[in-house]
């Protein structure tokens, strides 16, 4: 598990490495982000093989917060026969966006791999990142707060004075 302090409404990157420690293989079914916070929005998600630096990787639609693992796709990535095996190591890269709206006692999502061993057993693997403080280290947003003007008087004759409320609202959080 990893994570850099933050920047809202810049790039952060985050994820995981799912080391298989177990004699035996598993067959990966599918990957899930837990708990994903509406203000933070996903860019990207790949994988790859974790002992093979500079390898081959897969884009993972970000529009989505589950998504199927084929065996195509680990053979693709060079695990042999398609299954995570003993030693072998799966790596998951998350881009993702933080809004306004994300704030320090937000979270980032659990990323959850779920597979099933020989004998049909599910198996799964969770990368929890809940109880980890992130480190708020600036902020480059356009558009985290709103000001708003409104008169008080229903009508004003030319020359006569009015008042205004102005209201100012943050939006991050």
């Amino acid at each position: 598990i990893y994570f850099p302090p933050y920047t809202l409404c810049d790039t952060l990157n985050f994820g995981a490495e799912f080391l298989s420690t177990s004699p035996g293989s598993v067959n990966i079914d599918s990957l899930t982000l837990i708990n994903l916070s509406s203000f933070l929005n996903i860019t990207a998600v790949t994988l790859s093989d974790c002992n093979q630096v500079g390898g081959t990787t897969i884009a993972l639609n970000s529009t989505d917060s589950a998504w199927q693992i084929t065996d195509s796709m680990l053979l693709q990535l060079g695990f042999v026969n398609g299954l995570l095996n003993f030693g072998d190591a799966l790596c998951v890269d998350i881009l993702a966006v933080m809004d306004c709206g994300f704030q320090d006692s937000s979270y980032l999502p659990h990323i959850v791999l779920i597979g099933h061993d020989i004998c049909g057993n599910t198996k799964t693997a969770n990368a929890n990142f809940s109880g980890d403080s992130l480190e708020l280290d600036s902020s480059i947003c356009e558009s985290c707060f709103s000001v708003e003007k409104t008169g008080l008087q229903p009508s004003v004759y030319a020359g006569d004075t009015t008042s205004f409320q102005i209201l100012i609202c943050g939006n991050n959080g």
